[in-house]
């Protein structure tokens, strides 16, 4: 997980940003889960600080996102979902932020 500078490398961080998005929609939709398909549609991410010691992360999701997904799936049983990541160290130093757009279709 160690780059060449001796940190933990950004592919790490992406990963578990982008596995923390995934597991924030299951807590957000449990009723959903084997009903639809979710699909990363887009990922930005923005590296803050060089990540030395053991890192966690952190979603969240915008409450009018939340409701206007709420409000489209309803109607057309598909939607889209940004969510936001905060990777931070056990220091609780911000390393890197991302945002992960999901793409969620019924089955």
């Amino acid at each position: 997980m160690l780059n060449h500078i001796n940190t933990i490398h950004a592919s790490a961080q992406f990963t578990l940003a982008e596995t923390q998005s995934g597991l924030h929609l299951q807590k957000l939709f449990p009723e959903l889960e084997g009903k639809v398909l979710p699909v990363l549609r887009d990922a930005q991410i923005k590296y803050k600080k060089p990540a030395q010691e053991r890192i966690i992360a952190l979603a969240s999701v915008d409450e009018e996102a939340l409701k206007k997904f709420r409000v489209q799936f309803e109607k057309k049983g598909r939607a889209l979902i940004e969510i936001h990541v905060e990777i931070r160290d056990i220091n609780a130093i911000l390393t890197c932020v991302g945002d992960f757009s999901w793409f969620i279709q019924g089955l």
